[in-house]
């Protein structure tokens, strides 16, 4: 922690109990629909969910916006039962 102010220090100290306030809500979630898991085990399994988008130049000699299609890399059945269960899905882009 590289913060000097007593205001600062604070802020930082609320960070840190905001984040771990919300990683033992999601174990929570997370045990209650029968997943035994680490807060470790957690977290790689949420980061190994990734959004790509990709971007397609209109046609060429006509002018216009970018095409963009979203796509999602193949979940594992664990991450896969995460996402059901934080209900990831109504974060999704429309």
């Amino acid at each position: 922690m590289y913060h000097w102010t007593d205001q600062k220090i604070r802020v930082h100290a609320l960070y840190c109990v905001m984040a771990l306030t919300l990683a033992g809500l999601l174990q929570r979630e997370a045990h209650r629909a029968g997943l035994e898991l680490s807060l470790e085990a957690i977290g790689r399994e949420l980061s190994s969910i990734c959004e790509v988008i990709n971007l397609y130049a209109p046609i060429s000699g006509k002018a216009g916006r970018f095409r963009a299609a979203t796509t999602y890399t193949e979940p594992t059945p664990t991450s896969s039962r995460l996402a059901e269960i934080f209900r990831l899905d109504d974060c999704k882009a429309r």
